[in-house]
């Protein structure tokens, strides 16, 4: 049937008829005005016939919809049809990008020497960047593997006017405490620990578990972890009055001593003598509440147990991270409550710490100071890149003229640039996946001692999904500029430029390119130099003690085998003389507290002085410790005044006390300290000082000055005790093994905890300032030689650009020292611009690292005049061949080649 044209029906349209219009208004624009009028003409046709046969009302249903379909249709193609055409697209796609990736790795093939500086240019970036990622993801990212541990925090008994006066918890408090949690309260739970100590033995040798805790039943369920093997620990393990008789293990000692063996579970340890029952075993990566526990025992805190008096920590949950406030004030309206009840509760209140940053809080500020180094290295590489990325697109400008006039697309031509840009960075990235590698092992042998989070650093999928996307990242940062050279360059004018003709939009931009890189650099070598010099001004400092001949060992008495004071006391009386019988041993001491242990606790106490009322509002606080006789010896502690501890102070005998220059001053300025007393716990205890001796760094080289005082262990009596012994040799650690030999010829149950030498402290003090010198130190020699290379490479295509002009120059007379100057100055320009940049940038960025330095000010002039010095030495050095080849150019043979 076909549609006589031309002719136009005279009847009034129908409804139907207009609706049918209405719908052809809305198709697309790509059907055309014929193709409608002719849907209009059949349309007429069909409905003329339907209504003469009486099927008017149902033809008018059935147009509808199929106009209805018939529109859908149009917007929304039928995708099979679609098919065929869409898998020619792909093939034609995949066929390109083959094309493509064929052509960029020829054409990297023929220039091997660009090609692989490129790459080991982007390598160091990548590889750098991905080694300091993967602590960066470790430490602070990585999930912690404990059930929302936002929502998490660290409760605190400190007081109000002295926040560093801190304390721990009570038996008696719980259950007080424990009722704040639900009814608005923003509480969901509350779990109770502490630390003990714990020997594992009938498993071979005796073994001093690294960490034991000792918790309530609702310590799991609070912290919510997913164990490896078997449970946590519920309130139905816990036994009243009581430990429970069944533990949970950690990993590494589950692999370490049972071989990672499954059917640990319900294997009986015998652990301080005591059997306990395996349940379950819980992964190195769950904090609970720290890294790398050993043993988790249940225990019933009955409220009358007063040994456990000021030991025990809480963690809480919240509702909701926002209800931490509320969940705060809750709990201390809880402790002042009990006031009534303990008034060693006077002045203090609970306060909340989060819970990520217990753990990570101390080195999270390093981190990301490293990371920001790192970034720096990353983006000179990717700046470096991109400017010899640039000068390739320079010197193919005819070539993709050529192939633009010879009808290639543009989208050919931008694909081939952007794919070669791409092909060169993943071989970067690739290599500098094998370079973070070394790198990663490295800052993990580095970062062993430091990071809460070791366990947690290392390469795998998300680190090297990392990787990748930042070489993808920077392949397509430095590729798009040869694309945009090449787009924005007339036709015509491409065509007719010849090779080397002056460009100086681009120019600038490479110029622009060496200003940010040596910006960059100067950066990182300030930053560098700040940190060697702070590095060097910390072991300058005198500690007040010599552990360069001291051997160490920790030992944490067994509570139930030792429980007397006198038990604990006879047993270091003990020790110290089996190791002073000793012919390499000159001297044996032990305190509560060594410097520079990390794992020291740090005890700060109000005293008050001789009519002072030791409960009214003390404002005096010293540091406390206490130690056996031979310990200052030991340690090499100067005597400056009096007497030292020694063996005549026994338990029954005058209480004293041993104070340091710093707490004699504060105490009794211009007046003799021997002789006075003091008093502390809230003046149930009043001592007499018999000595005084030199200050220490106790927390490290960065320690300022802090008041002292030492009282005699027989009076003051600990389990948990560090030993110090000083070799008459020279040597610390037989020194320290010695210690552990005899602890074990003492009491084979009772082995140290852990044994070393004093150096090592010394040294893990200044880990952190020394990570971040080494760190920083090695991507400041690296930015400065990629800043080399930079300048090398702008100034090699200056002279290149205007060779011409320089030819000019000598045909006029021009000298060599006059070329030699023209080329320097531009040089020195550039580097001074940079220079003048990066120094604002250390400006800007003085407060991130102002609180890794000691001794050193950001903005000191000797550093920045030291990093001036090696900017002008590194751009001299870079500038010395493109200088020689400009004062070498010829004039006939440049304008001969023109």
């Amino acid at each position: 049937m076909s549609r006589p044209h031309g002719t136009r029906s005279a009847v009034r349209p129908s409804l139907t008829e207009l609706f049918f219009r209405l719908l052809l208004a809305l198709y697309p624009r790509r059907v055309s005005a014929g193709e409608r009028e002719d849907m209009l003409w059949l349309f007429r046709r069909l409905e003329a016939d339907a209504v003469a046969e009486g099927r008017g009302v149902r033809f008018a249903a059935a147009a509808t919809l199929d106009a209805l379909g018939g529109l859908r249709r149009a917007y929304v193609p039928d995708r099979s049809l679609l098919a065929p055409a869409r898998r020619a697209e792909r093939t034609e796609f995949m066929s390109t990008l083959s094309h493509d990736v064929k052509v960029s790795l020829r054409r990297l093939a023929r220039r091997p020497g660009n090609t692989a500086v490129a790459a080991f240019t982007l390598a160091l970036g990548v590889g750098a960047v991905t080694a300091i990622f993967s602590v960066f993801y470790g430490v602070l990212l990585r999930p912690l593997g404990l059930t929302a541990p936002e929502s998490l925090a660290l409760v605190t008994l400190h007081h109000t006017e002295r926040p560093s006066d801190t304390m721990g918890f009570w038996p008696s408090h719980l259950e007080a405490l424990r009722d704040q949690a639900g009814n608005g309260s923003g509480l969901e739970g509350v779990a109770v620990y502490y630390y003990d100590s714990a020997t594992l033995e009938g498993e071979g040798e005796a073994l001093e578990l690294d960490t034991a805790l000792i918790v309530d039943g609702d310590f799991f369920s609070v912290l919510g972890p997913q164990p490896l093997v078997g449970r946590g620990l519920t309130r139905e393990d816990v036994a009243f009055g009581r430990r429970s008789d069944v533990c949970v293990i950690g990993e590494q000692l589950w692999r370490s001593r049972f071989g990672a063996d499954p059917r640990v579970l319900g294997r009986d340890l015998l652990l301080d003598g005591r059997t306990v029952s395996v349940v379950g075993v819980m992964p190195n990566a769950a904090p609970l509440p720290v890294p790398g526990v050993d043993v988790w025992i249940a225990e019933d805190f009955q409220p009358q147990n007063t040994a456990l008096s000021g030991r025990l920590s809480l963690i809480a949950r919240v509702d909701a991270p926002s209800s931490l406030s509320t969940a705060e004030a809750s709990l201390a309206a809880a402790v002042t409550a009990l006031l009534d009840e303990d008034p060693r509760l006077d002045g203090y209140t609970a306060g909340f710490h989060s819970f990520q940053d217990h753990l990570v809080g101390s080195v999270r500020n390093m981190i990301w100071t490293a990371a920001v180094g790192v970034s720096l290295l990353l983006l000179i590489a990717c700046v470096n890149l991109a400017s010899l990325q640039l000068a390739r697109a320079v010197t193919r400008e005819q070539e993709m003229a050529t192939r633009r006039a010879l009808g290639a697309r543009r989208t050919q031509v931008f694909s081939q640039v952007l794919c070669e840009s791409l092909v060169l960075s993943l071989l970067g990235g690739v290599l500098g996946v094998a370079l973070a590698a070394g790198l990663h092992q490295l800052l993990v042998g580095l970062a062993t001692d430091l990071l809460p989070r070791i366990h947690d650093v290392k390469l795998d999928l998300p680190v090297l999904g990392f990787a990748l996307a930042t070489s993808v990242a920077a392949g397509l940062l430095f590729g798009m500029l040869p694309v945009l050279f090449t787009f924005t360059r007339d036709l015509a004018s491409s065509m007719r430029s010849a090779l080397g003709a002056e460009r100086p939009a681009w120019t600038r931009m490479r110029s622009a390119f060496v200003i940010v890189q040596v910006a960059m650099a100067v950066a990182l070598s300030v930053g560098a130099v700040l940190m060697a010099r702070s590095l060097v001004a910390l072991g300058e400092v005198d500690p007040g003690f010599d552990g360069g001949d001291v051997g160490i060992a920790r030992i944490f008495l067994d509570g139930d085998a030792y429980a007397a004071d006198q038990q604990k006391a006879a047993y270091f009386d003990q020790l110290r003389e089996l190791l002073l019988a000793r012919p390499d041993i000159d001297a044996v001491g032990a305190s509560s507290g060594l410097p520079m242990d990390p794992i020291t606790i740090d005890y700060d106490v109000p005293y008050a002085l001789a009519g002072e009322d030791p409960r009214g509002d003390v404002q005096r606080q010293a540091f406390f410790r206490t130690v056996t006789a031979g310990y200052f010896d030991a340690m090499d502690i100067p005597l400056q005044r009096g007497r030292l501890i020694d063996g005549s102070d026994r338990a029954d005998g005058e209480q004293v006390a041993v104070i340091n220059a710093t707490f004699a001053r504060r105490a009794w300025t211009g007046d003799d300290p021997v002789g006075q007393t003091f008093s502390f716990y809230g003046g149930s205890r009043t001592v007499r000082v018999v000595g005084v001796v030199g200050d220490v760094r106790f927390a490290g080289p960065a320690d300022g000055e802090r008041a002292e005082f030492f009282v005699p262990h027989r009076q003051i009596t600990y389990g948990a005790m560090t030993v110090a012994a000083r070799s008459s040799l020279g040597d610390p650690e037989s020194a320290a093994a010695a210690i552990s030999r005899a602890a074990l010829e003492l009491n084979p149950s009772q082995p140290v905890h852990s044994f070393f030498a004093m150096s090592s402290l010394e040294s893990q003090a200044v880990a952190s300032p020394r990570f971040l010198a080494l760190l920083l130190s090695a991507f400041a020699i690296v930015a400065l030689l990629l800043a080399a290379a930079g300048i090398f490479g702008a100034l090699a295509g200056w002279v290149a650009d205007r060779r011409r002009e320089i030819s000019l120059r000598v045909a006029l007379g021009a000298g060599g020292s006059d070329i030699l100057r023209l080329v320097f100055g531009r040089s020195a320009l550039l580097s001074a611009v940079g220079l003048g940049l990066g120094l604002a940038i250390v400006k800007v960025g003085a407060g991130l690292l102002a609180p890794h330095l000691f001794g050193v000010d950001p903005q000191d002039a000797v550093s920045l005049g030291a990093v001036a010095i090696a900017v002008v030495v590194v751009t001299l050095t870079a500038s010395l061949l493109p200088a020689a080849r400009a004062a070498r150019l010829q004039p006939t043979q440049v304008l001969r080649s023109e």
